[in-house]
């Protein structure tokens, strides 16, 4: 059967729910762990999207007529209203995260548990020190904390400030994520070209969820975005540092990006991709942009050296905490304290629980994709409005809407890149798009390979990407594709603000 979201009143009558999960064997969940699995006829959504199609198209021809007559009266009412909806945004994300009952989230319990243990201590743990065993992730026994970010360190040490002001320990240590979305909001406001450049932010009420909760991701998103931003912004340091005629000339404003490029490299490995499209995209200049070479080379490889400085220093103190035989320190830890069916020596077998080791148990490839798992539904739901720890989705007409705008983005930059652009724009566009190829297949592999979990916040990588293609894009388009894609980003938007503030909030704080 198909609920609206929020429509939990038709379950008060049942007992239990009995449901088929992907991939999993039928079980009955009470009232209280339901996981729903919404279809519905999709013929009952052929009048809503045309009606939503002919919106679209009157606000299309809405924004390129004001566009071209009204140029500076446009300009102002845009920048407000962007400004307005990052208000709103922030405004929603300090809501969830002072109103939000503990733990409700993913995984958040283990996150805040991480937190408090740099509110005591300076140093990382030993792998199963028993001052941060509660740290460790039920049923997996693994904790993020013998991994090698710091962004436990930077919010362990916040929450010590925050928690002068407030009392509630669940806010206090949700703080710091709340915090980094203020900053993007508080860098934007006098700033006209970071406000533009941050404005996808605003297409995917994912990335605001990311901020109102205990986690490690919001941290590397922010850092990620920071040094996008390095990139695209012409006057930025690190293109002041790359653009001057000597090697060493103006070598302090290499430093920021640097060490931005340092903590990506030791946060989640999922980033290294986007560390991968930095490169690229700074040979790609060197190619084509660049007349000194060799200097632009030299002037890299001192900006990689930074970076590779702290990822060095950051490997030799887990080296002098943990020895060289990490790895095998989590194994026998997690295979004395993980549940019977997560133990690391049973993974690849039938006795494991069902989502560990596809591969190893005979799954395909293309199984991951067909009804039984649908890694592909998942994925994209959960990059575009997924909340809590169990399967509550936005309502089918969302997602529709979603796609019909995603699809109509894809064929415009395809279209330019085909028949418009030179040859150069071909290349980054071929660039850009294997970048974003590359994300999709990490997690598809982390998927099958390791333990099926088709997460949208493991393909966030590609949101600095996308920010970087589109500064660099967008002043070779014309009038009628950049209306296209202002009146694709503000649908989005109102599609966000719907989904965070109907769904999300309703769900979470019920």
């Amino acid at each position: 059967f198909y609920l609206e979201s929020g429509d939990n009143q038709a379950l008060q009558n049942l007992d239990t729910l009995t449901i088929r999960a992907p991939g999993f064997k039928e079980q009955s969940y009470q009232q209280s762990e339901v996981m729903l699995n919404k279809q519905s006829n999709a013929v009952t959504l052929v009048p809503s999207v045309a009606v939503f199609l002919g919106i679209y198209l009157l606000l299309l021809y809405s924004v390129w007529y004001y566009k071209k007559k009204k140029p500076y009266t446009w300009n102002l009412f845009y920048e407000n209203f962007i400004k307005s909806c990052f208000l709103f945004a922030s405004a929603l994300v300090f809501c969830l995260a002072w109103q939000a009952d503990y733990n409700i989230h993913p995984d958040e319990g283990a996150h805040i548990e991480s937190t408090k243990y740099y509110s005591q201590y300076w140093l990382p743990p030993t792998v199963g020190d028993p001052r941060a065993t509660r740290a460790y992730q039920k049923p997996w026994a693994t904790s993020r904390l013998d991994d090698l970010g710091i962004s436990y360190f930077f919010a362990g040490k916040f929450s010590l400030l925050v928690q002068q002001l407030f009392a509630d320990e669940t806010f206090i240590n949700r703080a710091f994520n709340a915090l980094l979305f203020l900053l993007l909001f508080i860098m934007n406001w006098s700033n006209k070209r970071l406000l533009i450049f941050l404005t996808p932010l605003l297409c995917t009420p994912q990335t605001w969820y990311l901020y109102a909760y205990a986690n490690r991701g919001g941290f590397v998103l922010f850092i990620s975005l920071l040094l996008a931003w390095q990139l695209a912004n012409k006057q930025s340091s690190l293109n002041r540092f790359l653009n001057t005629d000597r090697p060493l000339a103006r070598w302090q404003d290499a430093i920021f990006p640097g060490v931005l490029l340092g903590i990506l490299s030791i946060e989640q490995t999922n980033y290294l991709l986007f560390i991968l499209f930095v490169f690229s995209l700074l040979l790609w200049e060197l190619l084509f942009f660049v007349k000194q070479k060799k200097t632009f080379i030299y002037k890299c490889l001192f900006f990689s050296l930074i970076g590779a400085s702290i990822f060095f220093a950051r490997h030799g103190i887990d080296h002098a905490i943990n020895g060289s035989n990490k790895l095998e320190q989590r194994i026998a830890y997690a295979e004395q304290h993980a549940a019977p069916d997560f133990k690391p020596s049973i993974a690849e077998t039938e006795q494991s629980y069902p989502g560990l080791r596809l591969k190893a148990k005979g799954v395909s490839l293309a199984e991951i994709f067909q009804p039984e798992w649908q890694w592909h539904k998942m994925t994209f739901k959960s990059f575009t409005g997924f909340y809590g720890y169990y399967a509550q989705y936005s309502p089918k007409w969302y997602y529709t809407y979603i796609m019909l705008i995603y699809g109509i983005v894809i064929l415009l930059v395809l279209r330019h890149a085909i028949f418009k652009a030179n040859w150069r724009y071909k290349l980054f566009t071929a660039v850009t798009i294997t970048a974003i190829a590359g994300g999709l297949l990490m997690s598809i592999l982390f998927s099958w390979l390791y333990d099926f979990q088709p997460q949208g916040r493991y393909i966030f990588p590609i949101i600095p990407i996308l920010l970087v293609f589109f500064w660099k894009m967008l002043p070779l388009w014309n009038r009628m594709e950049k209306a296209v894609l202002i009146s694709s980003v503000i649908t989005l938007m109102v599609l966000s603000f719907y989904s965070f503030r109907v769904v999300a909030l309703n769900y979470l704080f019920s």
